[in-house]
Formats: C-alpha cells, structure tokens, sequence
C-alpha cells in the first residue's frame, strides 16, 4: 500500500505524524477531496486525498500508478487507513492519558507525605485537640503552650524549613522530567558549598539520631544547573537520614579524578 500521509490535529493543528516526501508537501494546501489528481512537476500526475474524522485531518498523497488509475481503490484503501490511524491514536492518547495520572497521582503521594510530616512536626509541639478549639486567641494559646512547655521553637521551624524544601524538590523534578524543554542554568559551582547548603535543613534530624555527619572541606569545582544538583543532593540527605544506624558516623568526602568530581559517602 503505497500510501504517504499526514495527520493534523484539528484543535492545535499541529502535526502527529507525517511520513511525507519534503516535495509532496506543497500538495497540501491544494488538497480538498477524498480522491483527485493534482499534477505536480516533475512527477506528474499525483494521486491526492483528504479525510477529515472526529479530532484530525488527514492528507493522503501518493504517485502509484495503481491509485493514480482507480480512484474507488484509493478510496477503499485511505477508509482501511483512516480506521487504522484512528485506533492508533487513540491508543496513544489513552497511553498519555494514564502517563499523565501516574506521573500526577507520585507528585499528588509525595506532596500529601511531606505534608503529613510538617503537621507531624507541627502538632507534635502544639497539640491538635488544642488548637482545634473554637475561639479567637489561637495566637495567645500557642504562645502560652511555647512559654509552659520551653518549646525548642528554631527546631521546629527547622523541620518545617526542611519539608518546605522538600515539597520545592518535588516540584523541581515535576518540571525538569516532564517539560517539554526545560531549562538548565549550567554554572561553575563550588561542590562543597552546595553540599552545606542542601545539609543544613537536616542537621537536626541526625543529632536526634546521634549521627555525627563529617562533609570534608574542599575547593572542588563543577558546572551544572544548580536547581537539578540540589534535587540529586537533598534524596542522598534524605535517605542517609532515613537509613542511618543511630550513634553512626557518616563522612562525606569531595575528591576529583581528572575532570570528573567524587562524592563519596562512607557509614562507620
């Protein structure tokens, strides 16, 4: 079936696919039938087709002399094409349809799980059956609680610090895997800097373990886009975190092997 085509989707008008010789193009706007010859130099006569379904339009084109001499053939043949194209489509539309939920329902899961723990975090010092009381002096009863309780307060704004952080990493990753063309700001960072900047939302939550974490000093440099690196570095905090046998030490070593730089953790 010696059949080129070119699907259009009519509410974007843009291209879905196109199987199109570069010269057959410039039949297109010419085309307004099922089935008519167009002559196109230096081809010739040029068999041409125009179908037009629920969500696209689709051109025909072909120069076989079998088509170009039957026209109830080429019709017969683009109806055969058209229905195959049709569950084609719609299959990839189901696919991205469900590409689209999953890739929705991780953001909706990790974002509901960082939500939970800052309400954790937050009612693990201000009880919830406390502020949940009908009145208007929650500002009087939360600082009553802090003033009676010798609440650790920097430490709790260091968690929320931390979760906030954490739902901007989320958000961050959403962007980067799934735009179209993202953007990426490559720089000369200095490692170590990053690294301290991505720890210390965490520093408390291995002192409550008891894990000491020793990060070397180092004047290593690289180029990357910050944004994407600081991602990377928060999940290695993060499960180093989670992961980590209480009373442990955790050293976190920045070498350079020719152009490459190392990152190492070791556990003892």
């Amino acid at each position: 079936m010696d059949i080129k085509f070119r699907v259009i989707e009519k509410v974007t008008q843009s291209t879905t696919f196109c199987n199109l010789k570069d010269d057959f193009k410039q039949l297109l706007p010419l085309i307004s039938q099922k089935s008519e010859i167009i002559n196109l130099q230096p081809y010739g006569k040029i068999r041409c087709g125009q179908v037009i379904t629920n969500d696209s339009l689709i051109y025909f084109v072909s120069n076989s002399k079998d088509y170009i001499n039957s026209s109830s053939k080429f019709k017969n043949d683009l109806s055969y094409l058209t229905s195959l194209i049709e569950s084609f489509l719609k299959d990839i539309c189901q696919q991205q349809v469900e590409f689209q939920k999953q890739r929705t329902q991780r953001l909706s899961h990790n974002i509901r799980s960082i939500n939970a723990n800052c309400l954790t975090s937050f009612f693990s010092f201000f009880p919830q059956e406390e502020l949940s009381k009908k009145d208007n002096k929650l500002q009087n009863k939360i600082d009553k609680i802090s003033r009676e309780n010798h609440l650790d307060i920097p430490n709790l704004l260091l968690k929320l610090h931390k979760n906030h952080l954490a739902i901007k990493t989320e958000f961050e990753v959403f962007e980067k895997l799934y735009t179209q063309n993202p953007f990426l700001s490559k720089k000369r960072h200095k490692v170590h800097r990053v690294l301290m900047n991505v720890f210390y939302p965490f520093f408390n939550d291995f002192q409550e373990k008891r894990v000491i974490v020793n990060i070397y000093p180092s004047e290593s440099k690289s180029t990357f886009d910050y944004d994407t690196i600081h991602v990377a570095f928060f999940h290695l905090f993060e499960n180093a975190y989670k992961y980590s046998k209480p009373n442990s030490t955790i050293d976190v070593s920045i070498t350079e092997n020719g152009p490459l730089t190392i990152i190492t953790y070791s556990m003892e």
